[in-house]
């Protein structure tokens, strides 16, 4: 018979584990993760997921558009209640893909109220919200003239994206929250310390290419988040010529909505500290998109 010694069986199995957990973290800092990946979504559409360790470990999902190119259509989320002094149901990201049959769509502009005390907060799914500043979708038009002076992005108008401090018609516009970059210049003073979750757009030089941009964060051992001009510097570096940040924190999100397969979150949004989880939002920016 043999006699098995279990304080050393178990002590090889944990330096069997404390091994492979090693070998495992080792791939990740020294390059067995994939730094970056490029797949092509739709025809015209181009999705790019990097993984970044320096400043600090990121993790960046870039989509590009081709909104010049036939079969791509914008939308913005379209009124509840157009006549309402909220005039807006709450809903996530991926809500409003499947119910507007959008196939990309990402969070849009800031809104109140909000709140978050953990088991109490603001909204849920259906709650009654009001947009920051400007929204177009269609024949809907809102403006809170407190937030007048906030960026805007406008589609359909003169060119088929326009980003910046505008006028002008439009068939959809969206109000942002600050502007990164303009003119193929970062613009000054942004926040270089504050890292976050945070979504961006912008347009190219010719106005046909619409660029975005969402990185993850508040995830430790994933993805911390971005400053303000790590975010403009990562717009520059896709071909902005202007950028605006949309909503940020734990309304970041990325869905696709292909029509033959069911919708997916392409990163990892973050809602009450939960990874994953999504948080209902005012408004969204989605495309029809023929495949």
């Amino acid at each position: 018979m043999f006699h098995i010694n279990t304080n050393k069986t178990r002590l090889l199995l944990a330096a069997l584990v404390l091994t492979v957990v090693g070998l495992a973290c080792g791939a990740l800092t020294n390059g067995g993760e994939p730094q970056r990946t490029t797949e092509e979504l739709f025809p015209g559409v181009t999705y790019i997921k990097e993984v970044r360790t320096e400043p600090r470990r990121m993790v960046v999902h870039i989509v590009k558009v081709e909104l010049a190119r036939g079969g791509i259509q914008a939308l913005v989320t379209p009124a509840d209640r157009p006549n309402g002094g909220r005039p807006y149901d709450a809903r996530t990201t991926s809500e409003f893909a499947k119910q507007f049959g959008v196939q990309l769509a990402i969070n849009g502009g800031g809104f109140r109220p909000w709140h978050d005390y953990k088991l109490l907060y603001y909204p849920h799914s259906g709650d009654k919200v009001s947009p920051l500043g400007t929204v177009i979708s269609d024949d809907f038009s809102f403006n809170a003239a407190e937030d007048a002076e906030l960026p805007l992005v406008l589609f359909g108008g003169k060119r088929p994206i326009d980003i910046g401090y505008i006028t002008g018609q439009a068939e959809y516009a969206l109000a942002g929250v600050r502007m990164l970059v303009e003119d193929g210049e970062i613009v000054s003073g942004l926040n270089s310390w504050d890292t976050a979750p945070r979504t961006a757009v912008a347009n190219n030089k010719t106005g046909q290419q619409m660029i975005i941009v969402v990185v993850d964060g508040r995830q430790t051992g994933y993805s911390k988040g971005v400053t303000l001009q790590e975010l403009a510097q990562i717009m520059l570096e896709n071909g902005a010529d202007n950028a605006v940040e949309m909503d940020g924190g734990g309304s970041s999100t990325l869905v696709i909505n292909p029509r033959n397969d069911p919708a997916r979150v392409l990163n990892s949004p973050i809602h009450q500290g939960v990874p994953g989880r999504e948080r209902p939002v005012a408004t969204h920016i989605g495309f029809f998109i023929k495949e």
